[in-house]
């Protein structure tokens, strides 16, 4: 273990503007998407992710009664307080439609729609 936190600190020491997080990956943020339950409805009632990607989901009530954000195929379920924003992790997710809904209200639905991603650029000048 003290091996393990004396290779961190060397590496963190040894590159400027580093931190725990960047080396492994995690520095850049997270896309934001934000969804609200609104006349009893979601809004965007489709919202659209990017596969493949992680995504934070803010959720807001603007309603005068608490909501319950749930969705069995996202594993997710979240109590959103009236007057309240919560977030909920998505992701990453294969291309397709993961429905979700107010636990409280069955009737309010929605479709995390995640959209596949572009097809990488070809280089310029073509294949040699």
């Amino acid at each position: 273990m003290t091996r393990r936190v004396l290779l961190l600190t060397a590496l963190l020491a040894a590159a400027p503007g580093a931190s725990a997080f960047s080396l492994w990956g995690r520095s850049a943020p997270l896309p934001v998407v934000r969804l609200a339950l609104k006349d009893g409805a979601f809004v965007p009632a489709s919202p659209r992710i990017p596969a493949r990607t992680k995504v934070r989901l803010l959720i807001s009530n603007e309603g005068a009664v608490p909501a319950e954000f749930e969705s069995f195929v996202l594993h997710r379920e979240q109590i959103v307080p009236a007057g309240g924003t919560v977030a909920v992790f998505v992701g990453p997710l294969e291309p397709g439609a993961y429905p979700f809904f107010d636990d409280f209200r069955r009737a309010t639905k929605g479709t995390l729609v995640v959209d596949a991603a572009p097809a990488p650029a070809s280089p310029k000048g073509g294949a040699r």
